[in-house]
């Protein structure tokens, strides 16, 4: 893919992986719009890269994302290059919370998580489908393969966004020319991250290596250590269950 035709729409854009790769998807001469919550970090990449265009939106209100794509698709223009990244994930441990905050982070954390990937790409696919070359990336985790004990809805809707990519890959194949990409990061030193593991590897870093699968037009994206885990769990889930059961 020659990233410098594309035009790329990344969600989480202001922060982590997707401030990176918005960055470097525009070094490499894509046109890039990013979506974020906070207008604070909003503003701050876009005085530091003009170039990039910001979008405010709150991924887990769900209604809210076919005005988002209105206005994207009036203001920007159909994208090539749709990047599902933004994540949020909770820790704390269900026996702690009250019923009502349960379910109200149970919602949240579906709805940012998978069902905004799903409707996004549900919105604008027949924008991406005008484009010879179009992709949509979603971001999964090597916590979709198995989860750890202390984020159990994270790892259930990294591990649905996975399978959708895989269906989808299926039905789209023959009908369209979207490509559906799967990104597997390990550990990536991210304010979501902040505090917990070792061994992490910069956002920045992150970012190259997603970038440069895309240029060699892979299916799936493995990042860092999730390579060395992917090899590892073909051989030996039950190893790779103990590794990430805690996280």
């Amino acid at each position: 893919m020659d990233l410098s035709q594309q035009r790329a729409f990344v969600t989480g854009g202001t922060s982590g992986i997707g401030r990176e790769l918005a960055k470097l998807l525009s070094e490499k001469g894509a046109e890039v719009a990013v979506c974020g919550q906070s207008r604070e970090r909003l503003d701050a990449l876009a005085l530091e890269r003009p170039a990039i265009r910001i979008f405010r939106a709150d991924l887990g209100r769900i209604d809210e994302l076919p005005s988002l794509v209105r206005q994207l698709l009036q203001e920007f223009g159909a994208p090539s290059v749709l990047v599902n990244n933004a994540g949020i994930q909770f820790n704390e441990g269900w026996r702690q919370l009250g019923e009502a905050d349960r379910v109200r982070a149970v919602e949240r954390e579906i709805a940012v998580n998978l069902t905004s990937p799903l409707a996004l790409t549900a919105l604008l696919m027949d924008s991406l489908v005008q484009h010879p070359d179009s992709v949509v990336v979603n971001v999964t985790s090597v916590l979709a393969w198995k989860p750890k004990r202390s984020a159990p809805v994270y790892c259930a809707t990294k591990a649905a966004l996975r399978s959708f990519t895989e269906g989808m890959r299926y039905q789209l194949a023959e009908a369209t020319g979207i490509r559906m990409v799967e990104v597997v990061p390990p550990l990536v030193e991210t304010a979501m991250t902040a505090g917990r593991g070792v061994g992490k590897i910069s956002a920045r870093e992150a970012a190259v290596q997603i970038v440069r699968g895309l240029e060699r037009d892979l299916d799936h994206i493995y990042v860092g250590k999730a390579k060395i885990l992917a090899s590892l769990y073909r051989l030996s889930p039950g190893l790779v269950a103990r590794i990430l059961r805690s996280g």
